[in-house]
């Protein structure tokens, strides 16, 4: 039983990892179980938890200021007995700001088969993430619509 639920834990991890390098937000979804929390932190990025739809409804407003963008895992651990993993990752991307590169930690909790995440933190390199969109929203001001501009707002609403 424990290695079907390590092969399940990695293959639904991998899975994951690849629906982001594929930038597509069905896919990320579809590995979540429907009642999946979605949590970005540190807690001082002032980041509410989010259900699927709110998640979806975030990341579909970010999508198309990401060109590019690739994971890379940097190394990975798997507890079969919790159902818990935890990864040191890093992304590159291109932005209208130039060239976006931070670095992860993700808290993955599966579902009872390990075949769905049921509960995802993420913690951001904050400086870097409160930096880059910074930049990001003092460009859509100048070259965007409001809506952007509102969007880059509430991302960084805790660090201004």
């Amino acid at each position: 039983m424990a290695d079907a639920s390590y092969d399940n834990m990695t293959r639904t991890t991998h899975r994951m990892i690849d629906s982001y390098n594929q930038w597509d937000i069905d896919a990320m979804i579809a590995n979540r179980t429907a009642d999946c929390v979605t949590e970005i932190l540190p807690k001082s990025m002032g980041r509410e938890p989010m259900n699927n739809t709110e998640y979806r409804m975030y990341f579909a407003s970010v999508m198309s200021m990401f060109q590019g963008f690739t994971v890379i895992i940097e190394s990975e651990l798997y507890d079969v007995q919790t159902k818990r993993a935890a990864l040191h990752l890093r992304s590159v991307a291109q932005t209208p700001v130039g060239r976006y590169s931070n670095e992860y930690a993700f808290f993955l909790t599966f579902d009872h088969d390990c075949n769905k995440i049921s509960r995802f933190e993420e913690m951001v390199d904050s400086k870097y993430t409160v930096g880059h969109l910074i930049g990001l929203r003092s460009h859509l001001r100048k070259h965007r619509g409001n809506m952007e501009v509102a969007w880059a707002n509430t991302l960084c609403r805790a660090r201004l």
